[in-house]
């Protein structure tokens, strides 16, 4: 045998034993130090084939890409009141830190929970638009619907109010909910009123150059997630608030840099006052004006916003839970994760804190599977990530540098990815899609989603009855369409 023959029988060992070491299966890996090796335990992490520095990186991606609903929330809101964005901005760091982090711990999943964006828009649209209540009653609201939602959950009722929904009218409440964001990001944004108005003149300007920022921070969002950029939603906004500081100190003449009369602490105060003094606590003086006007009415009222922000808890969070951990194969064979059940009761509490503390109700968000692309699979991503938002608590007055025309961009394109669940729809069947189109676009039309969800369990219903298929519908659902029927028939009665 040639030296040049002996040679390449070398290189052919060598690759067979690089092969060999890369399919060889690995060895769970145990950590020297014992504190390490105890968080290791804990959350199963080199069971489920992932190392606490996979983990920490999963965390910090997370939070990267979800970190854009601080600065989204408090935009949304900052009309209510001259202390509702510290205050907002301070209940939504406490609530993603704590529900966060008690998930991670309890759950051992790792999932992202903020204050929703869906439960966010019609808190606005009962407050803003429909001028139904006052934020605090809203609060007491969302508490109930907590409380209805954690019974539920230790009971058998969740799964079976789940199942008489018609599936058509379960996957239309999400695109439904996707055109209601868009549309109140286009609307709120000035975008919308731009395009309408036309060119440029002296009495737009100011429309111009917000619909710019947001038009600017939508497009680079758009490419950027459409790249893969991770934190593409971020780091639009962002591009967005460099335009804005640009055009202040050019048209405007101000300097939004100078932080001198700026407070570096965490706006507790303002927080206090807004969302515990003139929240929670005060919606019940409210509501008992309310009773005493018109006992009924507001009765029948709060009973069906109560079961509208159940419905939109139930099935959000249970699709989201369940779809995040199929993607980090944490799926047993009967379809739900481990620990599905304390999962599901630190969820359902999760409404109920976050009225107690004044913000919207907190749900598990999509982001979340960033993370898990990178290799997250426990808890402890989720512990990482709360604390990177713990940061965010001392730097509120650079996040007010992000002006709210930018963080709409977020609201209309997050808006545009619910959408994506059109393809859920059945075309084929005339009753689902015709009750499917009345469930989504109703929503928008009216600024309210449980009419939406009304209107189009509605119009299947009557379709089925009107074919003669009483037995197709669920009983459950004539009883949730009996509820809302009940309140249409007094929405103008005792008025």
């Amino acid at each position: 045998m040639t030296s040049i023959e002996n040679s390449k029988d070398t290189e052919k060992e060598e690759q067979f034993s690089i092969i060999g070491f890369l399919n060889e299966e690995k060895k769970p890996y145990t950590y020297e130090n014992k504190f390490l090796e105890k968080i290791n335990e804990y959350f199963q992490i080199t069971e489920r084939k992932s190392s606490i520095s996979t983990e920490i990186l999963s965390g910090l991606i997370n939070f990267i890409v979800s970190s854009y609903i601080i600065l989204l929330l408090p935009s949304m809101f900052e009309s209510i009141s001259s202390k509702a964005w510290n205050g907002i901005f301070f209940g939504t760091i406490l609530n993603i830190i704590v529900v966060t982090s008690v998930q991670g711990l309890v759950g051992n999943i790792p999932l992202i929970y903020a204050p929703g964006l869906g439960s966010s828009s019609f808190m606005l649209s009962l407050i803003n638009d429909l001028e139904m209540y006052e934020y605090g009653q809203v609060l007491i609201l969302i508490f109930c619907s907590g409380i209805i939602f954690l019974l539920v959950t230790l009971t058998n009722i969740r799964k079976k109010i789940i199942d008489s929904m018609p599936l058509c009218i379960k996957n239309s409440m999400t695109i439904g909910l996707g055109v209601f964001l868009s549309y109140l990001g286009l609307t709120n944004s000035y975008l919308l009123r731009f395009l309408l108005e036309g060119p440029i003149s002296e009495k737009n300007e100011k429309l111009y150059i917000n619909a710019t920022i947001t038009l600017i921070s939508l497009l680079s969002i758009i490419v950027l997630e459409n790249r893969k950029i991770q934190g593409g939603i971020f780091i639009g906004i962002i591009i967005g608030s460099i335009v804005s500081i640009l055009f202040q100190i050019t048209i405007e003449k101000k300097n939004p840099l100078n932080f001198k009369s700026e407070k570096w602490i965490p706006p507790i105060k303002d927080y206090y006052d807004f969302c515990i003094k003139n929240g929670f606590i005060k919606g019940f003086s409210y509501f008992k004006k309310d009773i005493e006007n018109n006992p009924i009415q507001t009765i029948i009222n709060g009973i069906l916003i109560i079961f509208t922000f159940t419905l939109i808890d139930i099935f959000d969070t249970v699709g989201t839970i369940i779809g995040i951990s199929k993607r980090a194969n944490l799926l047993k064979e009967d379809g739900y994760p481990n620990k599905f059940n304390e999962i599901m009761i630190v969820d359902s509490s999760a409404a109920i804190f976050s009225s107690l503390t004044g913000t919207p109700t907190c749900n598990a968000y999509l982001e979340s599977t960033a993370g898990i692309e990178i290799g997250g699979k426990t808890g402890l991503t989720s512990i990482i990530t709360s604390f990177f938002f713990f940061v965010f608590f001392f730097i509120s007055p650079i996040i007010k540098l992000i002006p709210s025309d930018a963080t709409y961009a977020a609201l209309i394109y997050i808006g545009s990815l619910m959408f994506e669940s059109i393809n859920t729809l059945d075309f084929h069947d005339q009753d689902n899609f015709i009750a499917s189109y009345f469930t989504i676009f109703i929503m928008p039309f009216t600024k309210n989603i449980s009419f939406g969800i009304a209107f189009g369990l509605l119009v299947f219903i009557s379709l089925k009855i009107g074919k003669g298929d009483f037995f197709q519908v669920n009983f459950f659902a004539y009883v949730v369409l009996g509820l809302f029927l009940i309140y249409f028939a007094t929405q103008n009665l005792f008025r």
